[in-house]
């Protein structure tokens, strides 16, 4: 503009607006010419392809938490601008923008209905939502009367991308099953002022939104195999806890045996002398340990099944790092753990699905049996006809105490390769975070 009106050029009005033209996607109108000033109407009309842009690396999307994914979208812009007028005279050049508006619309196509990931270690697959059209359209109008270089985003709302999947590779533990909404929220973006050069923090705010929990899942694949290996511990003292337990052969058909039913079951066991010996030399004795095993392999047995899903809540992201979780209430499934049982990942499992995404170790099972340490010397007699009977003695002597965890080390990677899920099962007790306590079962006679 400022070269055709340069003094020296002899050019019409027309002539001038012809050249203006020339530039892609302006029209130039002449809608006054006098002796004094010529004055133009100015007008933009056009369509860009920006080309395809990876989601995750050209937008920065989630790259704080080590989300890898190849995903491409299909970028136009559109703008039209119309009621701008410029003019020149004698005195001045001038613009008139007090009747011109400007409107942009952005139009993203996702050509893929499903696209596959990593989070981390983890596969992580999203299918193209059922409320998401097959482009996604931002339409923007500013009246250039009043633009103070500020966009108010708060009414375009949430929009749902993609629902998203967890998964392990195959030959794992399974999770239990881990769904929800992606979304990107573009109403907390607000009122952003792109004319004020010192702010650049514009937080894109996505959302693992309705983030579900597959209790079908959680018990058939994930908590059944997990407590068949705490089980398998227990094998090598699970013969001595059945000697214990075993009926004395006669002895609870001698007269005047009753006395020795120590726990009045009927039965006379070893567990039943074990106790009254105890009692007679002032030892206290906890059977705990014994009911727990028995009534964790009466568990094992008779693990319920579960076929609902549950809305555990969503996870806000920005691009700046910041995280916030915002859980839902939920009515937890009525499982009758055995004592000593914790269930982290049900107690808490929006917690479990954030340190999961952030690579955070976190628990999901820990076990901790009650301690049984006793030596005893039972020495029992047992009238039959009067100076005769029989008597029973030994030495019998119990120690144990069993700490079991499951976590999630064994999703982390070492060296790019996924390690074995099942590495997260520890035979141990974490007394805190400094120190690990062993705990080894012994048995003599």
């Amino acid at each position: 503009m400022a070269n055709l009106l340069q003094p020296g050029l002899l050019l019409t009005a027309q002539e001038i607006a012809d050249q203006l033209s020339t530039v892609p996607y302006l029209n130039v109108e002449v809608i006054s010419e006098t002796e004094n000033g010529v004055e133009f109407a100015l007008s933009l009309d056009g369509t860009t392809n920006l080309g395809q842009i990876n989601i995750a690396p050209d937008l920065g999307l989630l790259d704080d938490f080590g989300l890898n994914i190849d995903a491409k979208a299909d970028v136009n812009l559109t703008y039209n601008l119309d009621g701008l007028r410029f003019g020149v005279n004698q005195d001045q050049a001038y613009l008139h923008k007090d009747d011109s508006d400007l409107e942009i619309l952005v139009e993203v196509g996702l050509p893929d209905a499903s696209f596959h990931g990593d989070l981390g270690c983890i596969p992580i697959s999203f299918d193209l939502s059922d409320t998401f059209p097959s482009s996604l359209a931002f339409d923007f109008n500013v009246d250039l009367s009043g633009f103070d270089y500020s966009l108010d985003f708060s009414q375009l709302g949430n929009i749902s991308l993609f629902d998203f999947d967890f998964a392990l590779p195959d030959g794992t533990v399974d999770l239990p099953g881990i769904s929800g909404d992606f979304t990107l929220n573009l109403a907390e973006l607000g009122n952003i002022d792109f004319g004020d050069p010192s702010y650049t923090d514009y937080n894109i705010p996505f959302a693992f939104d309705n983030i579900e929990l597959d209790l079908g899942s959680l018990y058939g694949d994930f908590l059944e195999p997990v407590l068949d290996n705490i089980n398998a511990v227990f094998d090598p003292i699970r013969p001595f806890i059945e000697i214990f337990n075993i009926e004395i052969p006669l002895v609870s058909n001698l007269p005047g045996a009753s006395f020795l039913d120590f726990d009045s079951d009927g039965r006379i066991t070893f567990r039943d002398l074990a106790g009254l010996e105890a009692r007679r030399q002032g030892i206290n004795i906890n059977f705990e340990l014994i009911d727990t095993i028995i009534e964790f392999s009466d568990f094992i047995a008779n693990i319920p099944t579960f076929g609902n899903v549950i809305n555990i809540g969503e996870i806000n992201i920005n691009d700046l790092g910041n995280v916030s979780a915002n859980p839902t209430s939920f009515n937890s499934p009525n499982l009758d753990l055995p004592s000593g049982f914790n269930f982290p990942l049900l107690d808490d499992p929006l917690n479990f699905v954030y340190d999961f995404i952030f690579g955070n170790p976190t628990e999901l099972i820990t076990y901790r049996t009650p301690e049984v340490d006793f030596s005893i010397n039972p020495g029992i007699f047992v009238p039959i006809i009067g100076p005769l009977g029989v008597r029973i003695e030994g030495n019998l002597g119990f120690n144990a105490q069993f700490g079991f965890g499951f976590d999630t080390y064994g999703l982390t990677c070492k060296d790019g390769t996924h390690l074995a899920f099942e590495d997260g099962f520890y035979p141990r007790f974490r007394t805190s975070k400094s120190s690990i306590k062993y705990y080894k079962p012994g048995v003599n006679n």
